[in-house]
Parts: C-alpha cells; structure tokens; sequence
C-alpha cells in the first residue's frame, strides 16, 4: 500500500465535495492524549473533500490523511469557523444527559405545582354550595389532605436541589464548548476508484491511567494480577461505537534528549564572583514566587506512565465513550502467576505478623497505578502500585491473626568498661517468640535491624540465635532476616543480643 501525506495551508482551486462528517472508528489512548482515526469514502473522479464541523480542541501539527492505492493526497487546509456561524455543528455531547434531567426537573416542578394548588384551595373557605358536612369530619378530611400536599413538597424541593446539582455544571460546560470555534477541513484528492481515506489527529483532554487488582489463593500459592484501565476523555464530541486501543506510549513526550556541550573552567574576575551568590538570592526568590495559573487538568493523572517502549492493548468489540469526563473502567487482561507465599514480621517494630506474596515480574510496561489487594475471596486493602521500579512483584496481602509472635526484653544494662573506666556500654537483648496456630505450615520471614556504627569510636557487637538466614536484607546494611519454616502448632524461639560502647564523654546518638 503506497501512502502519501501531504500538508500544505493552501487552497487550491476546484470543486468542493462536501459530506458529512464520518463518525469515529478507531481511538488509540495515551497518557493525556488521544489519536482520533475517521474513515472517509471517497467515490471514484472525487477532487476535493471537505469535512465539517471538526472541533477545535484537536492538534492540527498531527493531522495525518493516509489513502489506499490508487487515491493520491493533495493541498490541505484548515478553516476555523465561529461558533456563532455554524449553526449546523451546534451539538453537544451533554445534549442527552440535560435533556434527561430537564424533562425531571420538569416532572417534579409540575408535581410541586400540582401540590400548591391543593394548598391554596384549602386555604379558600367552602363555598355556600358545599355539600353538607359534620364540623368534625370536614376539619379532619380537611387536615389529612392538607398533610399529605404538605408532607410532600420538602421531597420535592430536596429532588429539584439534587438535580441542579448535576444540571447546572452540565449546562455551564455545554454552553462553553459551543462558544468554541468549530474546524471545517479540506484537502484535495485524486481518485480513480472508489477509496476509503483515513484521517488521524490528536486530541487533548483524554487518556486514560492503569488500574491493577491482585487475587492471592494461599492454599495453592497461585497469584492473579487483572490489568484494568481507567478511561476518561472531553475531546468535545462523543466516541460511539469506536474499536479502542489503549497505549502506554507517550506521543507528547520530548523526540530527543540533551547532547553535552564543551565543559570550560576559567577564573572568574573579582566583581564577578558575586554573582553566583546573586544568582542563587534570584533563584530562591522565583522559587518562592507564587506559580502562575494553569489550565484545569484532565480527570486523570497523565504522569504515571514510565519506560521506554509501549505496551498495547487492543480491546475487542466496539466501546461508547461520553465526553463529559465520565470514568470508565475497562479489564485489560489476566495473568496468573506462582507466588511464594510467607508471614513476614519486623518484632522489635511492630508484634503483627503481615502475609506477602512474591512472584516473577512478566515481560512489558507496567506503569504505576492503584492495586486493590484480594486474599482468598476476601478484600484486603488498596495502595498506590508502582512495579516499574521492582525486579519483581512483591505485594502485601493484610494481617495474619494466626501467626501470634510475643516480645520480650529483659531490663536494659548499662556499664563502664574499658580503661579505668572510660568507656560506656549497653547491653541490649529480645527475645521473639513465634506461634503458628494455622493447621498447616507457613514460611516465616522475620526481620532484624542491628545497629551499625558510622563511627570508628563506637563498637557493635551482635549476636543471633539461631543464626539469621540473610545479611544484608533488601541491600540495607544491618538489616538481618531469618526465613525459617515453621509446622502447624508449632512455636519458634528466636534471640538478639547487642553490646554497645562508645567514649564515655561523647553522646553516643541513635541509641534506642
């Protein structure tokens, strides 16, 4: 297929083929943008086509006609045309919700209506020709009917107030985007057969943010990561029926990075080596400057995506997509995953125990997003998710109340040792008791932070029992673990003894 693109900002002359907008056929979502594609027919002899009512929010520098063979592309121009003269593009995509809510509103007023002309006849006297009646039947027949018209007008008020609510930002919205000018475009095209053209550009105001839940099963150790997309867009017109892709690509994004300069080094002049004091003074000062005022941003956060190369995802069947903002997620895809799962507790912080499950990090970008965390069936919590950074996955999944651990700390020692006294020393000793009241085994991981000395005048001496199976846990130093099995009913002792000294006149700090 021979593609031809050509953009120029001219009118030739010739006749002009007007036509009806095509709807949308296909959408691919960024992080802040969107590529809108428009298939046009074009009949065999066609020398100019023109489309109208475009709106005005796309960006005309992405503007793209590709043809099939045997269509060739010519000149093409943009014509921005006020919204007050073209009356045939005034249409809006919150049409359909007013108009829903106008016609409730308008329900309820006539209900209220209804209400107040009750109200008003009962405060009317009974005409001569009344039917006769009891003093005291008619005043109770009067007060009924009177409390029922009553009773209902606070609902009604507190409906027409809800309604607003929502009618009147859908109005004011509305009635911004049509004082927007509208874009009519043409472009000239040479066609010996009938064609389909297909004309892309991007939009702003639209994307969409990743979304991940995570399903743990512990009794098979098997890990569930549903990949969801949350998709929002205001382009200013309806996506109906459109075959949507969603890219973790960033078209908007810098094409090309920094290249390095000469490094020159001089000895500045005596009354310019002021200035970078003076420099500085400014930047504190722009710095704390208030920020200037900038344009509302999208209902989505356009900066979580991260990485180099995109992952796609096609959706099947077609997609309806408002333009009002309206959030609305999709599920993307399913992986499942062997995990290793283990109870993971830090006892000298916190005497809960938590459950983890670690797995293998699939191929592709996984931007950053919310992770709602499931565990065997049941909700566990929610966080904000960022697994680019992580070689693997390693996610949390809640308590684990089965899993009981005690501390004990005998009373704390403190002596002087060393040279005639010298010297300061504390001695510092846990014990962790772990029990596991499951009935079947679980993996323990157990975490210890030794004190580590950033000072040659203050010792550490440590001491462990049973010995801790990793040093140097998650590249911290100092930080100990033991990953230890332990059976069902079954109670693990565990130990850690510190001695510390340090010159006995300094202040020995971080001592806990």
């Amino acid at each position: 297929m021979k593609k031809l693109v050509v953009i120029v900002a001219a009118l030739a002359a010739g006749a002009v083929f007007a036509q009806e907008t095509p709807r949308i056929s296909r959408v691919t979502l960024y992080a802040g943008s969107a590529t809108v594609e428009r298939d046009v027919s074009v009949a065999a002899g066609n020398r100019r086509v023109e489309l109208r009512c475009l709106p005005a929010s796309f960006d005309s520098a992405s503007l793209r006609v590709d043809g099939d063979a045997g269509a060739r592309i010519g000149d093409l121009v943009f014509e921005a045309v006020d919204a007050a003269h073209a009356t045939e593009c005034k249409r809006s995509p919150f049409d359909e919700r007013i108009h829903a809510l106008e016609d409730r509103r308008a329900a309820l007023e006539a209900e209220g209506e209804a209400n107040d002309t009750v109200i008003q006849f009962l405060r009317q006297p009974p005409a001569a020709s009344a039917p006769a009646a009891t003093p005291l039947a008619q005043a109770e027949l009067l007060r009924r009917t009177a409390l029922d018209a009553y009773a209902r007008q606070q609902p009604l008020k507190r409906r027409l107030e809800e309604i607003d609510r929502e009618l009147n930002p859908l109005r004011a919205e509305r009635d911004g985007a049509a004082a927007k000018a509208w874009r009519h475009l043409r472009f000239a095209v040479a066609a010996e057969k009938a064609s389909t053209l297909r004309v892309s550009y991007q939009v702003p105001s639209s994307g969409w943010v990743p979304a991940y839940r995570a399903s743990l099963d512990s009794a098979t150790s098997m890990l569930q990561i549903e990949r969801l997309a949350v998709v929002a867009q205001r382009s200013g017109e309806d996506w109906r029926g459109v075959r949507l892709k969603l890219s973790t690509g960033q078209p908007g994004a810098a094409v090309r990075g920094p290249v390095p300069s000469s490094w020159q080094l001089s000895i500045a002049a005596p009354e310019e080596r002021q200035r970078p004091l003076a420099m500085a003074n400014a930047a504190m000062a722009l710095a704390a400057a208030p920020a200037p005022a900038r344009e509302a941003s999208p209902d989505f956060d356009a900066t979580v995506f991260q990485g180099s190369y995109a992952t796609e995802f096609d959706l099947p069947g077609s997609v309806d997509l408002p333009a009002d903002g309206q959030k609305i997620t999709l599920q993307l895809e399913r992986i499942a995953l062997p995990a290793s799962v283990r109870v993971r507790a830090t006892p000298r912080l916190d005497s809960t125990a938590y459950v983890v499950a670690e797995a293998a990090r699939p191929a592709g970008v996984w931007p950053s997003g919310n992770l709602q965390l499931v565990r065997d069936g049941a909700f566990a919590g929610s966080q904000e998710w960022r697994p680019a950074s992580d070689e693997g996955f390693l996610l949390p999944f809640g308590r684990d109340d089965r899993v009981r651990i005690s501390v004990e700390r005998p009373a704390e020692m403190t002596a002087s040792s060393g040279f005639i006294g010298g010297r300061a020393e504390r001695r510092l000793r846990s014990l962790y008791s772990v029990l596991n009241q499951h009935a079947t085994p679980v993996q323990l991981e157990i975490l210890e932070a030794q004190p580590v000395s950033s000072h040659e005048e203050i010792r550490v001496q440590s001491s462990f029992v049973p010995r801790p199976t990793v040093e140097g846990w998650n590249k911290q130093p100092g930080v100990v673990a033991w990953l230890l099995p332990l059976a069902a009913g079954a109670t693990l002792m565990l130990s850690a003894d510190y001695t510390i000294s340090w010159p006995k006149d300094v202040r020995n700090n971080g001592l806990r």
